[in-house]
């Protein structure tokens, strides 16, 4: 009967563990690519349970990402912007204050206050809106959002590199 050591039996040393280590990692690799869109959605969906908030309007979608604050002023006078724009019109000048020959192509135009006035109330409400909307995600992210939203964007990544290189 003879003894043989495990260091010179195939698969037993080093090499041997680092090549089992590999192949459970490409393996592992391999699942993770092919169930990726389907895990990918479930991460989705549980974030949306654990992180949306209905009565503020706030779904995971919006807080995959840092918003932008709105860059528009939710305080403009209505009433002081029409009386400018309605001066600008009469003086012949656009309210962007350029002047373009285009603009002449069909002649004079009349200055209609009523219709600027009710699209600046418009856009000032849509601006005040999305102040709000800026200031309720604002309030839901915190540390435990930005960790699931790394992991859930990180898997998400690492999917579409997959599916990308398999083909």
């Amino acid at each position: 009967m003879s003894t043989s050591s495990n260091a010179s039996s195939p698969g037993r040393g080093l090499i041997g563990w680092f090549a089992n280590l590999s192949t459970l990692f490409l393996l592992i690799m391999i699942l993770v690519i092919s169930t990726g869109e389907m895990m990918h959605g479930q991460l989705l969906k549980f974030g949306e349970v654990l992180f949306s908030d209905p009565q503020q309007q706030v779904q995971y979608f919006l807080l995959r990402a840092d918003p932008e604050k709105p860059t528009c002023n939710p305080n403009i006078n209505v009433d002081e912007e029409v009386a400018r724009q309605e001066a600008a019109a009469a003086k012949g000048t656009p309210a962007g204050g350029a002047i373009d020959d285009v603009d002449d192509l069909f002649g004079a135009r009349k200055f209609n206050a009523a219709a600027v006035r009710e699209s600046l109330t418009a856009t000032v409400k849509n601006c005040a809106e999305r102040h709000v909307m800026y200031d309720h995600i604002r309030q839901h992210i915190t540390p435990q959002l930005k960790f699931y939203r790394a992991l859930e964007t990180s898997f998400f990544t690492l999917f579409k590199f997959g599916a990308c290189c398999s083909r």
